[in-house]
């Protein structure tokens, strides 16, 4: 059932993924008001950092699944956040780039963390503990995310020496800016 206030805006939890040989992340909670401008939300993000992971991709899925499930709990519980207000967005390549590195192992690692959350769901499910309700993967294109550097320490979202860190946050802006024309509810 939708809900006055998410018809209108409130608290949206977003995590975002760029997903690599180093991978990024960066989370936070942040206000989605009618009245609140995006550099308002970013100013005020509550619970938010960002992080670079590295290793193989079975120790990468491990982690960011981790620290997804940890993020997610932590805005349900002691946030009290309905769990739909908690979105996991990832960088998508819609085709493999050029440039001597592992073409594919970002691609691998959207599908390992996909396919990872799914088995835990049908696990807790089979389990007999009922069902779990499970956020979908918000899959956004990197050149849709696009931002000078100006524009990111602006908002404070440069992060030094961690290119995939401010490439995470530029995902995060992206989804915000296409909560803000689109409401949750």
């Amino acid at each position: 059932m939708k809900t006055k206030e998410m018809k209108q805006g409130g608290n949206v939890a977003i995590m975002a993924v760029d997903p690599g040989g180093h991978t990024g992340l960066a989370w936070g909670i942040f206000d989605l008001g009618r009245h609140v401008s995006l550099e308002e939300s970013l100013n005020a993000r509550m619970d938010a950092g960002s992080a670079t992971i590295v290793g193989s991709e079975q120790q990468q899925i491990l982690t960011i699944t981790s620290l997804w499930r940890d993020f997610l709990v932590r805005q349900v519980r002691v946030h009290q956040m309905q769990p739909e207000r908690v979105q996991l967005v990832m960088e998508d390549f819609g085709r493999p780039q050029i440039g001597g590195r592992d073409l594919y192992m970002p691609l691998r690692l959207i599908w390992g963390v996909i396919g990872f959350r799914m088995g835990e769901v049908s696990e807790w499910e089979r389990s007999g503990k009922g069902p779990l309700y499970c956020p979908p993967v918000i899959l956004q294109q990197p050149g849709t995310a696009a931002m000078p550097k100006e524009r990111q320490m602006q908002l404070g979202l440069w992060v030094r020496g961690k290119e995939h860190e401010r490439s995470a946050w530029r995902h995060v802006v992206l989804r915000l800016r296409t909560l803000r024309s689109q409401p949750l509810g």
